[in-house]
């Protein structure tokens, strides 16, 4: 049997991946690629919905040779990293497929019958490991492991730990697929059922590239990443300067490229750069640059020739090629250019790479004779100045937090001392063994890649003309350059960079690099002097350093040569196709294969570097017992049947991102016919789809994003946290596995927060938090099914006794009725009153969570409301069809059933009028608005602790934006390129509103603080200027760039707050008069005045009960500012003001409108409560707005013209008088108020507008606001002898205006006096004011 199998295993072709895994297990069976394969990624796996929707949105940007940093983006999360890596496997699979007739003898039946498609991979499933799924950029990804498992019946899926693991798993997955040569037929692949494990050697997998001696441009760089990426190479280094050429834009320092480059065309512009950079990140390179220092720096001196010494010299003696020219070491003006050119580079560059290379090679000590500030070649001058510049470059590159890479030299001849946490030294001379080994030795971590091995350059001949006049010139016949000969590719795979470097210092060798210097490389000649031979580098650094290249070697780099070549790649040939046709075992190729031992030497099975491989299926792995692999792998166990071992089956649809064993007790049995997932189906901003929103309208977006959730006012989205479920120690649990009935939380440490301390009944959480969905479902439907009014009146004080009268309504259920009215109304918000979460005991942990977490809790509260509502429908359609049955029998007037018919569905469709009020539920979105917190925030007081949790705040609404278009979904069309169709896309309405805070609220001697809001939906335009709101939302921040046109943002982020719930009116102030407000909005604020300003029945009959008092007018009076000391006629004029007149408008005579407002003016001697009153009034008043006279300007009066800080638009930002609308306006010191100041009154106190005509803006502002204004007579203290209008320096026409003057005097008399003293000291005494203690206030 055993004989019958490694027959059949020789019978089908050998597994021909580059570079080849670790570790492989592969059978005979064929399955087909699905044109519509769907990629599944684990952190969407609940939804089980492809992710091409990502797709469409970057396909451009990746796409696009010329993007830039226009339309890059800063980060990039880990679904649009893998699905467009997905997207170039089907491209190269479907779309470039490589049908392998070189590889089989002529007319060889190689190929499954094109209509066998019988099984087929219609879903990869991408697992991704939970340690590193925060998304992904370059310099932060480290692990590269992978693992890929294929059933023989199509099952496919990836388990990776980073992002980065996904691309190398995802090109190996196309290595695996051939196309058929019928056109129709597809791919295949006949190597199922698959196992691949495999990881990389080295960290630092790398090529040079050299695009300075000649012009190499953006794109072929680009599509060289793409060929990198193809053979899991993952560092390009780009050489960017050299002495011929400075083809990089700086912008700080233009005149570098523009005088350096050999033209203006030939010129890596910032966006260039930046688009490779991007590019890489893409696929899994990571990109970065070297400026060549201080040597080879000829090209510098062509923009800034008093930088450089030995230029426009004859080279021979002053360089290696030509031509000469170094930095000057000792000149004062070096280290401020290098400072300039290196921070302007390095912030674009660090964001993408962790790396930059400072070059350091070939430094000619003859040059600094010709350098007037060293004037010696010495060792012992120079070597100082090179530790010194050294030094420099490295401070600079760490304060941009990147590791510096530089060439040997500067360690073997230079001797410098270097920081080894710091640096990197790149070996590139000779053998390499003894520099190796010396740089290790001081413990300096090493890249290598020797000249004699891994320069493919050499042995294309010399770069320079030979000098005839010159017989000793070593430029002659066969005119050979430095490193010959050609290094073909199996002399650069049997280089082994490792073989002399002990096992205690192989943790050093960070890597190596194959180089490409450009003396003869260029655009069009670029592919074939890298491939296939880089190939054969890439196979050396991921796993096989020091193997010799044998038969299956040349087989298998042959294969990649032609998917490159499919690829568009111009890859040179690695043999003659007759050679490839022939069967392994053919005489033809004997030259080709080395002896082989009859067994091959295992590695040890402890070392983490090495797996074993086998090429035989898993059949005969798992048949040759103790002979076999032994497999660890913590993604998968090994199964002794004879089908290959694959991961466990689970059932997709659950929200769990992860699928691993859980250590949690046997599972829990539902009680329920109907299994309600604890993870949101539909309208969650958690999750991406329901299992019932396939119904018609059912949307991506009203089922599944909440803007106030999901908000990007303010630039790009933050980091939120991927939902993943770890168990009670940390370990992630597969979602839908065994649930534990003990207590989520085992710390009962009492320094804990309460909600940590509180234990669940579901030992599966989202990593990050203390958050288990079936906990927090399960208890908020409890809640909405069971709260009761009485929990809340016992949270407030009330005792069991008053509740359970049931005239208290203390048994009432609050939610349920108010759900069935949302769903009959067609209501889709719930105001929910967190202190009602507080009240009731089963959710005192679910208040603290909504807090702490209000990102992930708040979708789950409004899954929780919708399956609510879903259920009430689905009762509601039941009960409709009972009572519809009875009158259907009677319709047929007998009790014998209908005869069937051919019209029985006629009938039917007549007869079944119930609305279908389920899918009425289902595309509706409902939301939970949470407010009523314990206590609001100062927003002074707000600091990062509070980032992503809830919080109140308190303020003064001073500016709102027209309402917004959010894009939420983008339709573009390809044509070649991508145009977005604005009419198909979606938008949801959004606001940015300006909070500021409250006069009263602002400490003594500081300005006013301000925030600002983003509301969304159906929060817009419920405030407007001068309202007083109470807001409750997520406090978020944003990273601002310093300038919109570059990548780089500042260290500060911008902070702002998305709105969930606003309160308007502050319950100490008066109510609005919407008599003056449009008729528009009348019904819409009275409503939030009424959902603000709740009534008691005790409060609403003491009401009354006053109302119906005969001195109702003298006892508001005495009520109002009971602390001064009478003015009875004053305060019955203010009260008056207070409540207003009614605005009059009249349909007769062009109908004119009567303001109702009452202007009230005080005049009157110093010291007698002027201010106070007016103080009180402001504090009660609504929209109540207070300034002085000396203090505020017209502008300050009315509006002035500012420019949005987020827009850069012209806007009007409201002043007093506007934000007063519809309130009070008190003036203090009105008489030192400006006549410039007062004209602007007269408009707003007669036709209640101001007219503005500024910076283009034409427009009327209304300012239906009382005004309350105080002033002293001329001369500070009121003359009897005079009329009244000399007293009071305003003019006749403004005083007019005013409805009502006070004066206010102060008279002499000794018995008054004394009764102001006796009323101020026993107000200050016993807080009893005279009037107070003997008469009745309110």
């Amino acid at each position: 049997m055993r004989a019958l199998l490694w027959i059949c295993t020789l019978a089908h072709p050998s597994l021909a991946l580059w570079p080849q895994p670790r570790h492989f297990e592969y059978g005979s069976s064929t399955l087909w690629l699905s044109p519509n394969v769907q990629l599944v990624h684990s952190s969407r796996i609940a939804s089980s919905q492809p992710l091409d929707w990502l797709w469409t949105s970057v396909q451009q940007l990746i796409s696009s040779p010329n993007h830039g940093a226009s339309s890059a983006i800063d980060w990039v999360s880990s679904e649009i990293l893998l699905q467009s890596a997905f997207e170039r496997m089907k491209q190269n699979v479907l779309d470039r497929g490589f049908v392998p007739l070189k590889f089989h003898p002529r007319g060889a039946q190689f190929e499954p019958a094109a209509d066998s498609v019988n099984r087929s991979i219609e879903r990869l499933v991408i697992n991704e490991d939970p340690q590193n799924n925060l998304g992904f950029t370059n310099r932060h990804a480290k692990s590269e492991a992978y693992t890929i498992d294929i059933s023989e019946d199509g099952d496919a899926r990836i388990y990776i730990t980073s992002p980065l693991g996904g691309l190398h798993a995802l090109e190996t997955f196309a290595q695996l697929f051939f196309a058929h040569s019928s056109p129709s037929a597809g791919s295949y692949t006949p190597y199922a059922p698959l196992l691949i494990k495999d990881s990389p050697i080295f960290e630092h997998r790398g090529l040079n590239l050299d695009i300075s001696r000649n012009w190499i441009s953006p794109a072929d760089v680009m599509r060289t990443i793409e060929a990198m990426a193809a053979n899991k190479l993952n560092r390009l280094h780009i050489h960017a300067s050299d002495a011929q050429s400075w083809p990089l834009e700086i912008p700080s320092l233009p005149d570098l490229a523009m005088k350096g480059a050999y033209s203006h065309a030939q010129i890596w512009r910032t966006e260039d750069l930046e688009a490779v950079q991007l590019h890489g990140t893409y696929h899994g390179v990571q990109v970065y640059t070297e400026i060549d220092l201080p040597g080879h720096t000829t090209s510098i001196g062509n923009a800034f020739p008093h930088l450089v010494t030995a230029k426009d010299v004859p080279w021979p003696e002053y360089a290696l090629e030509p031509p000469s020219g170094q930095l000057r070491l000792n000149s004062s003006e070096v280290p401020p250019f290098i400072q300039t050119l290196l921070d302007d580079l390095l912030s674009r560059t660090s964001r993408h790479s962790s790396l930059f290379h400072l070059g350091g090679d070939e430094l000619n000590m003859n040059a600094y004779r010709l350098d007037p500030t060293v004037n010696s070649s010495s060792y012992q001058v120079l070597q100082p100045l090179v530790q010194a510049f050294v030094d420099h470059v490295i401070s600079v590159a760490t304060a941009h937090s990147l590791t510096v890479i530089m060439w040997e030299e500067m360690v073997l001849e230079w001797d410098l001392t270097l920081p080894p946490q710091d640096v990197i030294i790149q070996t590139w001379r000779g053998s390499n063994d003894d520099a190796l080994g010396t740089i290790l030795n001081k413990g300096y971590k090493t890249l290598f890649g020797s000249n004699a091995h891994w320069y493919l350059d050499c042995g294309h001949g010399s770069f320079v003309d030979p000098e005839p006049s010159n017989s000793d010139s070593p430029v002659r016949s066969p005119y050979l350059d430095y490193c010959s000969p050609y290094k073909n590719w199996r002399h650069m795979y049997a280089y082994d960079p490792v073989a002399d470097v002990p096992q205690s210092q192989r943790h050093l060798v960070v890597g190596g690099e194959a180089h490409l210097w450009g003396e003869l490389t260029d655009s069009v000649s670029l592919d074939g002097m890298l491939w296939p031979r880089v190939a054969a580098a890439a196979e050396v650094m991921w796993g096989a350093p020091g193997k010799k290249p044998d038969e299956n070697t040349t087989r298998r780099l042959a294969d990649m040569r032609e998917r490159l070549v499919t690829r568009g790649f111009r890859a040179g040939v690695v043999q003659m196709e007759w050679n490839s046709q022939q069967p392994a075992s053919s005489p033809a190729n004997a030259a080709l294969r080395s002896p082989q031992p009859q067994q091959q030497q295992q590695p040890p099975q402890s070392s983490p570097l090495f797996f074993q491989s086998s090429p035989a299926n898993a059949a005969v792995s798992r048949a040759n017992g103790a002979a076999g692999i032994n497999v660890s792998s913590p993604l998968r166990q090994v199964s002794t049947t004879n089908s290959t071992p694959r991961a466990r089956q689970q059932a997709v649809g659950d929200s769990s991102p992860i699928r691993y064993a859980s250590s949690s007790s046997p599972t829990r049995v539902n009680g329920h016919a109907r299994n309600h997932s604890d993870a949101p189906t539909s309208s969650s901003g958690l999750f991406v789809s329901s299992s019932r929103s396939n119904a018609p309208g059912a949307t991506s977006l009203n089922n599944s994003r909440r803007s106030d959730i999901h908000s990007e006012v303010f630039g790009s989205t933050p980091n939120r946290r991927r939902r993943m479920f770890v168990d009670e120690n940390g370990v992630p649990v597969r979602d839908g596995g065994p649930n534990s009935d003990a207590a989520t939380f085992s710390n009962l440490d009492p320094n804990t927060s309460e909600a940590d301390a509180m234990g669940g009944t579901s030992s599966r959480i989202i990593w990050g938090t203390n958050i288990s969905l079936h906990d927090t479902m399960s208890k908020f439907k409890d809640f909405l099914h069971n709260f009761q009014k009485k929990y809340r009146l016992w949270l407030d004080g009330a005792t069991e006794e008053e509740t359970s009268d049931s005239d208290s309504g203390g048994n009432d259920k609050v939610y349920m009725e108010l759900l069935n009215n949302m769903r009959e109304l067609g209501v889709g918000t719930l105001n929910l009153d967190a202190r009602n979460l507080k009240a009731y005991p089963s959710t005192v942990k679910l208040w603290h969570q909504l807090q702490a977490y209000p990102h992930e809790i708040i979708p789950l509260m409004d899954q929780a409301v919708k399956d609510i509502i879903v259920d009430q429908a689905e009762e509601e359609m039941l009960r409709l069809r009972a009572e519809q049955q009875p009158r259907q029998q009677h319709g047929r007037g007998s009790s014998v059933p209908a005869v069937p018919t051919s019209e029985a569905h006629v009938r039917s469709d007549q007869v079944d009028q119930v609305p279908d009020l389920v899918m009425e539920a289902e595309i509706r979105v409902y939301k939970v608005k949470p407010f009523g917190l314990d206590s609001s925030i100062n927003m002074r007081e707000l600091n990062p602790n509070d980032m992503d949790k809830l919080v109140s705040i308190k303020g003064l609404v001073i500016r709102t934006t027209p309402v917004i278009p959010d894009m939420k979904t983008a339709f573009f069309r390809c044509q070649n390129s991508m145009q977005i169709v604005h009419n198909r896309c979606e938008f949801a309405d959004k606001q940015v509103i300006k909070l500021q805070e409250t006069p009263d609220s602002v400490p003594d001697g500081q300005t006013p603080h301000s925030v600002s809001l983003c509301a969304y939906e159906d929060l817009v335009d419920v405030c407007k200027a001068g309202d007083r709101i109470e807001v409750t939302g997520i406090f978020r921040s944003n990273p601002v760039r310093v300038n919109p046109r570059q990548r780089t943002v500042k260290a500060l982020f911008k902070t702002y707050i998305d709105c969930l719930h606003i309160q308007k009116v502050d319950k100490k102030r008066l109510g609005v008069d919407i008599s003056t407000i449009e008729q528009e909005l009348s019904e819409q604020v009275a409503g939030d005045v009424e959902e603000t300003r709740k009534v008691s029945e005790e409060e609403e009959e003491r009401i009354k009960a006053t109302a119906r008092r005969g001195d109702v007018y003298e006892l508001l009076s005495r009520s109002l500012a009971p602390s001064v000391y009478e003015m009875d006629d004053v305060k019955k004029g203010i009260l008056l003001q207070l409540f207003g007149g009614t605005n009059k408008s009249f349909e007769k005579g062009g109908s004119p409108k009567y303001r109702g407002d009452i202007n009230v003016l005080l005049c009157g001697d110093p010291s007698t409560s002027k201010s106070q009153i007016l103080s009180y009034v402001h504090r009660i008043a609504p929209r109540g707005v207070y300034t002085s006279g000396k203090g505020s300007s017209a502008v300050g009066l009315t509006a002035y013209v500012s420019r949005d800080p987020e827009t850069r638009q012209v806007v009007l930002e409201s002043g007093a008088l506007v934000l007063s609308d519809g309130g009070v306006c008190c003036i203090d010191e009105f008489d030192k108020m400006s006549d410039a100041t007062r004209s602007v009154l007269h408009e707003v106190m007669e036709q209640q507008t101001v007219s503005i005509a500024k910076a283009g803006i034409i427009t009327t502002l209304n300012a239906r606001t009382s005004i309350l204004a105080s002033a002293n007579p001329i001369g500070s203290k009121y003359n009897p002898n005079l009329p009244v209008p000399q007293n009071i320096d305003l003019p006749p026409t403004l005083l007019s205006r005013f409805d009502l003057v006070y004066l206010v005097l102060d008279r002499i008399d000794e018995q008054n006096d004394r009764r102001l003293a006796r009323h101020l000291v026993g107000m200050y005494l016993e807080d009893t004011p005279e009037n107070a203690s003997t008469q009745e206030i309110l």
